[in-house]
């Protein structure tokens, strides 16, 4: 948790907008496939199930591709000699590559014109693999930040340490403040991503994927040029164990 007082790093915030410009960017593009939420494909299939619909392969791969991928860097991560937090820059980077390849793969071969094509497999799990990257990252180095990707937790503190607030409940005043500054931006700036992504996607087409990829990039630049946010091993213990 953030001590209260103190400046929330921006790099949550830039990931959570990484992550909604590239979950709507899949779900417009690919026929609802999600990349970030990730367990929303499972009731993406059972509704297909359901209504007869054709089960695309990118959906029915995308949440034991997404728990291998975490798992390698995972285990990456944990063999090395180096303090997770190290790791940052490095796994900003990869999450660049993927979406930078899912990103041209897309335009090259067209794959929003056929859901269920090889193209758009290939897109559908580099975009996973990117979120799987994303997701990694911030439970390794950032264990005491909320989820960039899926929401509903955010909501729901936001939500309470919000009426907690305005209740003016005194004891624990300062902890709710500190939720309300960490969970708000993170919904703001995956809402927003949502919001753009869809409009390029809608105007774009393929080139939508422009936007997760920019963005991308600027986390990249972002964790390289802001070091002094990245914390210290010591001070994620501290943190994790209160």
């Amino acid at each position: 948790m953030s001590r209260p007082g103190r400046k929330a790093p921006a790099l949550p915030l830039l990931l959570s907008i990484v992550a909604g410009l590239t979950d709507v960017t899949t779900f417009v593009l690919l026929d609802g496939m999600f990349s970030a939420h990730i367990t929303g494909n499972l009731v993406v299939l059972a509704a297909d199930v359901a209504t007869d619909r054709p089960v695309h392969l990118t959906t029915l791969l995308a949440v034991p591709f997404f728990v291998v991928v975490a798992a390698v860097v995972t285990a990456l991560v944990t063999r090395s000699t180096r303090p997770p937090a190290r790791w940052v820059f490095g796994l900003a980077t990869a999450q660049l590559v993927f979406l930078l390849a899912a990103g041209v793969l897309s335009v090259a071969l067209g794959a929003s014109r056929h859901p269920g094509g090889a193209a758009a497999l290939g897109v559908g799990l580099l975009a996973v693999a990117g979120m799987a990257v994303q997701n990694s990252l911030l439970h390794l180095a950032y264990s005491s930040t909320p989820s960039t990707a899926v929401m509903t937790g955010n909501v729901v503190e936001a939500t309470i340490s919000g009426v907690r607030i305005l209740m003016g409940r005194s004891t624990g005043a300062a902890d709710d403040r500190a939720v309300w500054r960490r969970t708000w931006p993170l919904i703001v700036g995956f809402l927003a991503g949502c919001l753009f992504g869809a409009l390029a996607c809608r105007t774009l087409h393929d080139l939508g994927w422009v936007l997760p990829v920019l963005a991308a990039l600027v986390v990249v630049v972002h964790t390289r040029t802001r070091a002094d946010e990245i914390p210290s091993p010591a001070a994620e213990a501290a943190v994790t164990r209160r």
